[in-house]
């Protein structure tokens, strides 16, 4: 049986724009055959040139150091590695050197199906020096259990992986339990606790927000999400939130300056230099509409004056990625850039293609966008319902497979791609990026078992009888 992204090939000669939810009937339209714009939950449920952050655009900043990297004490190598997945988190773990992902989902559609998801409670670790992956935190105790589209941050001055947010549904219907607790895995010992609170204000319960660490400040920082329940509608939000270590507290901020729209799926990083919460694209409750359209600005929340102000960073960009929904974003701390890859855009007309696997820096000296790879291209109409010939895109072998709803964290010179949302299912690589140069290279770690397309994984067309096969 043939295996589709639930974000993904949903829009064909049979199906809207947008897939409908895990609680809605597939519409059908006469439109494009090209995959579907975007039905994300339906995936894991059955203004101006001087846009540049008030007090820091006289500034020139220095480049963050990369940490010192551990020599390797290698353990024999098991063979052991997580299993395909995607609405999962993580982070990169600069002192053991490691990609530390944490939860998803393992369910993968067929047929275009909407799957029952999966709530995952695993942690794993990717040893990068020695090449291996190993399950952590089996010694027991109290974590935050199973859940999926939650937010993680690496909050260095604790060396932990903190968590925030996600859901969780006990049967295979109805109405998800949102949250907004706070855990910490210490990756010392490998062990969970809650994050202490001193009071019970905190933001409302929520899912794929954007959440950072800002180390000079010791904060950490959330803005936006989706506020509901249902897996057939959604209620983003733009609200901006601080919960401060010193106090062990949250609280509310109400930053100056035009803000960003509500918005959920976003990517996010922290860079400190300048003292911004930096937000990439996402959507709004429209999502799922037949009309939509993802946002495809870059947005920056200064704090280096003391009071937090909101500017579009990319505003006067002669070039910039499409909007999209669920792509990855870090900071090339090396270069003093910021690094997008994958997503899902509209996919509605070509040349969109749905999941992409494009990768784009983001200067924020000159405020410009620049593509390095376009990443595969559109090129053959669909064949029939959930039906699309093996080169429905022109591949390029060189690039992970086309993605959303993956771990995309970085650091030390390098970025790490893992699991998500592919138009064959859900993938299990994991992918390096090599930024430390001008041209960023791709490095595939550990190879695809499933979920890549029939081209990529043979090398070419001809010898495969349709997209996944």
């Amino acid at each position: 049986m043939r295996l589709w992204t639930t974000v993904g090939l949903c829009v064909m000669a049979l199906c809207l724009t947008a897939c409908p939810s895990d609680d809605t009937t597939p519409v059908t339209s006469d439109t494009t055959t090209t995959p579907d714009a975007a039905a994300g939950d339906a995936a894991a449920d059955t203004g101006t040139t001087d846009a540049t952050p008030d007090a820091a655009a006289d500034v020139t900043p220095t480049p963050d150091a990369a940490p010192d990297v551990p020599v390797a004490q290698c353990d024999p190598p098991t063979g052991a590695r997580p299993s395909r997945r995607s609405e999962h988190a993580g982070i990169y773990d600069p002192v053991g050197n490691r990609v530390i992902i944490y939860g998803g989902s393992f369910a993968v559609p067929i047929n275009c199906g909407f799957p029952t998801p999966t709530f995952e409670s695993e942690v794993w670790a990717y040893d990068i020096a020695c090449d291996s992956w190993k399950q952590l935190g089996l010694g027991g105790g109290t974590g935050p259990g199973g859940r999926v589209r939650h937010m993680t941050a690496y909050d260095s001055t604790r060396h932990q992986m903190v968590v925030f947010g996600g859901r969780f549904r006990a049967g295979s219907s109805g109405n998800y339990t949102l949250y907004n607790d706070l855990w910490a895995f210490d990756l010392a010992s490998e062990t969970w606790s809650n994050v202490p609170l001193a009071a019970a204000t905190a933001p409302s319960a929520r899912v794929n927000g954007a959440f950072v660490y800002d180390p000079t400040g010791d904060r950490l920082l959330l803005f936006g999400g989706n506020a509901s329940t249902s897996g057939a509608f959604y209620q983003s939000l733009a609200d901006v939130w601080e919960y401060s270590y010193a106090t062990q507290t949250w609280s509310q901020l109400s930053p100056t300056g035009q803000s960003p729209a509500s918005r959920l799926f976003t990517g996010a990083l922290w860079d400190d230099s300048r003292q911004w919460l930096v937000v990439f694209g996402g959507a709004d409750e429209t999502a799922f509409n037949q009309d939509v359209q993802y946002f495809g600005d870059l947005w920056g929340l200064d704090f280096s004056s003391g009071s937090p102000a909101w500017a579009e960073l990319d505003a006067a960009s002669t070039f910039a990625p499409k909007g999209r929904f669920w792509g990855g974003l870090v900071r090339d701390e090396v270069n003093d850039r910021y690094v997008m890859f994958g997503g899902h855009d509209n996919g509605a007309i070509a040349p969109d293609v749905g999941n992409s696997n494009d990768l784009w820096t983001f200067d924020p000296n000159s405020l410009e966008w620049f593509m390095h790879t376009e990443g595969d291209t559109w090129n053959a109409p669909a064949l029939g319902f959930c039906l699309f010939p093996a080169d429905f895109t022109i591949v390029d072998t060189d690039l992970p497979e086309r993605r959303n709803a993956h771990v995309f964290v970085g650091g030390n010179g390098r970025a790490y791609a893992t699991g998500g949302k592919t138009d064959c299912g859900v993938v299990d690589d994991l992918w390096e990026l090599d930024y430390s140069q001008t041209a960023p290279t791709w490095k595939e770690l550990t190879f695809a078992t499933v979920g890549e397309v029939c081209w990529r994984n043979s090398g070419s067309a001809e010898f495969c009888t349709d997209m996944c096969l």
